[in-house]
């Protein structure tokens, strides 16, 4: 019985110990908010692509939950727990700049709170309407650009094809190097920004031959004259 008593009481010890340990842990560490930083958005385009951004603390005991605790989130975003992770996703649907803050408490009751100024930007557009034409052999030079979004830009053919001898730079959007075929040509380009928004826009671009010149007869000159 003595050996029984003598259990139970270590337990009872254990277990108030581990309760006292709890509990001041979770009155003297605070959680640690490891996304501290959102990307901007595109009006109109999914936050940064189907998945979000997730939202992650350090020492955070599960479950955690997120909570908009001061300001306002950008129209059309929200937060979205799946399998015990919350994410900051939706569709944009007001440009400007928001500021808020986020809250998140864990199953101890501790909370970490992280202020975020997200900037909702214009729907990407590509604004070069049309490239010029070019000539075999003669070097070529025409830069594509874009508005709205958030830069910097990526940009992409994606269907079709440049003129043999012509390339795309994916960092700036020029198109450079000499035309080698002649022909008429037809591809789409597509822009990409950091949040993954895209936009795209069909192109066409023909290709000549320099035209030939000859000189045929004598002619006669004469020193100074």
């Amino acid at each position: 019985m003595r050996v029984v008593h003598a259990r139970r009481s270590l337990l009872i010890l254990l277990a108030l110990i581990a309760i006292t340990a709890t509990a001041d842990v979770a009155e003297g560490q605070a959680l640690t908010v490891l996304t501290t930083v959102l990307p901007n958005g595109t009006q109109g385009q999914a936050y940064v692509g189907p998945t979000g951004v997730p939202l992650l603390t350090l020492n955070g005991l599960p479950p955690v939950g997120w909570t908009v605790s001061a300001g306002a989130m950008p129209p059309g975003l929200g937060l979205v727990t799946t399998l015990g992770v919350t994410t900051v996703t939706g569709t944009p649907t007001t440009q400007g700049s928001f500021t808020f803050s986020l809250t998140a408490t864990d199953a101890l009751a501790r909370t970490g709170t992280q202020q975020y100024t997200v900037v909702i930007n214009a729907p990407l557009t590509i604004t070069t309407t049309s490239v010029p034409d070019g000539q075999v052999g003669i070097a070529y030079s025409s830069t594509l650009a874009a508005n709205g979004g958030s830069t910097p830009y990526g940009w992409l053919v994606v269907s079709g094809s440049l003129p043999p001898g012509l390339f795309l730079n994916p960092l700036t959007g020029a198109i450079t190097g000499s035309p080698t075929t002649a022909g008429d040509y037809a591809f789409t380009v597509q822009v990409t920004d950091v949040s993954l928004a895209t936009a795209t826009r069909a192109y066409s671009m023909k290709v000549t031959t320099p035209p030939a010149f000859s000189v045929s007869g004598t002619e006669v000159w004469t020193v100074n004259r």
